[in-house]
């Protein structure tokens, strides 16, 4: 064990003090989305707990005080179902489920305490000793039954860890996957709903598992704890993450935009193909009638200049049915509702670049005028579009049209 201040030490203590202020923080907030406040809160609590644990650890504190030895194992139990628990409250919408139909994901850190109980009985300086033989994967002693069942409990404690958190994440990645579709589906503008802060946040807790799954293989990379500590580093690095983004993208903490906030996901976006619309009673020549409708309408009436344009109110002009309008799109032009509005908007924004008349006029204007809600929203959407930027394909327009 590491004895004293250094440097990894005091990040430690300083990651478990931030994280305990952004818990608090989080549990203050009154505005948004208070169900994901609160698991969040509880999440950066049990990494508070856990930098703290580790601090102690550094310190050579449970040498002295061996009873207290991996107390706080069963809360690694905890991160998996609040991790999935948060993401599913902001992709739900008004179909995420309420909190007592979620307890049941917590029963595995419960049995966890039960199955670790025999260690917890047992004397101080035997819990270091197994302890340690843990850590370096010393063989089980299998001639002192009660020493092998506890190593075993430890050992399938440690595996259980893995594999729920590994399934949590996992279903989380998919969860968020399958939202980004949807609201695709939904929304011409997902600048301020597509939770890209949250991908991220998924792709860092992935990366930590990563370790962690190292660390259980490998505990003496090259005679040290690397891995373990790269864990405890990385820990600190995204807690400090998450406050940041709580400061530079306020979602996090007023919750989910108005617009998706009485949102019911679509399940038919989670099924491809033509099952998809497996019972639609739309059938090909009426959805080819519709399309002609659609086109001659988005020409003539230029709806795609609404920044705030969604699904259904396109179809609430068209005089047909939200569902009816994405099968349209989806199976005629194979394309989703936001990239079939954005087409016509980028191609607004050629003919305006185009326009000698608008040659002064600065970029973010005719974003704008072509009904994207930001500049950084139709850089993504024209680059996508046309493998240039709107700065290089105004200076294309210099020299020969291609």
């Amino acid at each position: 064990m590491q004895n004293g201040f250094n440097l990894l030490s005091t990040l430690t203590l300083l990651g478990a003090a931030q994280g305990l202020f952004l818990a608090l923080a989080l549990l203050n907030t009154q505005r948004g989305d208070i169900k994901a406040h609160r698991l969040l809160a509880l999440l950066t609590f049990v990494f508070s707990l856990d930098l703290a644990e580790e601090f102690f650890y550094q310190l050579g504190f449970f040498e002295s005080a061996p009873h207290l030895l991996q107390l706080l194992a069963p809360i690694d139990l905890l991160y998996g179902p609040l991790i999935y628990l948060y993401v599913l409250q902001l992709t739900g919408g008004n179909d995420a489920p309420d909190m007592p139909a979620r307890y049941w994901h917590f029963l595995p850190a419960l049995a966890a305490f039960l199955l670790l109980l025999p260690f917890f009985v047992l004397e101080g300086t035997d819990k270091l000793q197994l302890t340690e033989d843990l850590r370096k994967g010393a063989a089980i002693d299998e001639n002192i039954p009660r020493v092998a069942l506890i190593q075993i409990s430890l050992s399938v404690f440690i595996l259980g860890t893995i594999v729920q958190l590994g399934g949590y994440l996992a279903l989380s990645i998919k969860r968020l996957m399958q939202h980004s579709t949807n609201i695709k589906n939904q929304f011409s503008d997902i600048d301020r709903i597509n939770l890209a802060w949250l991908r991220n946040l998924l792709l860092g807790l992935a990366a930590i598992f990563l370790l962690y799954l190292g660390d259980q293989f490998f505990p003496d990379l090259f005679g040290m704890n690397v891995l373990g500590d790269l864990v405890t580093v990385m820990l600190v690095v995204l807690i400090y993450a998450m406050g940041y983004l709580g400061l530079r993208q306020p979602a996090i903490f007023s919750g989910k935009p108005e617009s998706v906030a009485h949102y019911h996901a679509p399940q038919a976006g989670n099924i491809a193909g033509e099952e998809k619309y497996r019972r639609s009673g739309l059938d090909r020549d009426s959805s080819r009638m519709f399309l002609e409708e659609l086109t001659r309408h988005m020409n003539a009436s230029k709806p795609y200049l609404d920044g705030d344009l969604v699904l259904p109110q396109l179809a609430q002009q068209l005089g047909i049915s939200p569902n009816y309008l994405s099968q349209i799109i989806n199976e005629q032009l194979n394309l989703n509702f936001y990239d079939f509005i954005n087409g016509y908007r980028i191609n607004e924004a050629k003919r305006l670049m185009r326009d000698p008349d608008q040659k002064n006029i600065n970029i973010l204007h005719i974003a704008l005028e072509s009904g994207f809600n930001s500049k950084s929203a139709f850089y993504t959407a024209f680059k996508k579009a046309t493998s240039m930027t709107p700065t290089q394909f105004r200076k294309s327009l210099q020299g020969p049209v291609v």
